[in-house]
């Protein structure tokens, strides 16, 4: 995480907050409460482990359902 703070604040990012999180309801948690504490313009995230895209997937549930861009990285 913080090699990838360290590149956007390298490009210029004066405001970049770095965070890894685990676990159920995670999906809620990030829509319902990270977000709106935090107030991003953009949300990055990664795909899940085996690559593959399936609809309980964590980052296009976030894709779908967030108020705000959302770019996920394999």
């Amino acid at each position: 995480m913080q090699k990838y703070v360290k590149m956007a604040k390298d490009f210029g990012v004066e405001k970049v907050v770095g965070m890894t999180s685990e676990g159920e309801g995670i999906v809620n948690e990030i829509l319902d409460a990270i977000i709106p504490d935090t107030g991003p313009d953009l949300l990055v995230c990664g795909a899940d482990e085996d690559g593959e895209h399936h609809y309980s997937s964590i980052s296009i549930k976030l894709a779908k359902k967030a108020k705000i861009s959302v770019i996920v990285i394999r």
